[in-house]
């Protein structure tokens, strides 16, 4: 009577847990290299479990493509570049301008004047500066009072997309 692999189950259950995202990936490329070694053995002894480790080794190399490519086929620039998303990363900027002339108004009233930079404001959250596109927010004294504002998309002061405090 033939013996059945003791790797076939192994390589089973880790193609179906290769299914969960992330850790599948690594327990994919686990069940791959096992089933490659039981389907070896299996030939060489003439043992069972060829069609275990066959489902096992097909669960594998199909996750552990799915989740190589996946990422590359979601259209992230559709994603990133939709209008929606773009008002995200407006309202979040101009929240953070609120915050930020709660700043700029309580130095004043400390101080007597406006401060020169943001960074006269010792905000001990420093990605307060930043908005939601990535650039420090553009802040500039006036005679009595200030501008702040942000580039917007376009990373430049001063076109169309700026984005100021409502």
């Amino acid at each position: 009577m033939e013996k059945e692999n003791s790797l076939s189950t192994a390589v089973l259950v880790l193609g179906i847990i290769s299914v969960i995202p992330v850790v599948g990936f690594f327990t994919g490329l686990v069940a791959i290299i096992m089933g490659i070694v039981s389907i070896r053995t299996i030939n060489q002894k003439k043992q069972k479990g060829k069609k275990k480790t066959i489902i096992g080794i097909s669960l594998a190399s199909f996750f552990v493509l799915l989740w190589w490519f996946l990422p590359n086929l979601i259209n992230w620039d559709g994603i990133t570049q939709s209008p929606e998303y773009q008002k995200q990363l407006e309202n979040g900027s101009r929240e953070k301008m609120h915050t930020i002339i709660y700043h700029i108004r309580n130095y004043k009233d400390e101080n007597g004047f406006y401060p020169t930079s943001l960074n006269d404001l010792q905000l001990q959250n420093s990605n307060l500066t930043i908005d939601w596109f990535g650039n420090e927010f553009d802040y500039r004294l006036k005679k009595d009072s200030f501008i702040l504002r942000s580039a917007g998309k376009d990373k430049i002061i001063e076109t169309e997309d700026d984005i100021y405090p409502e």
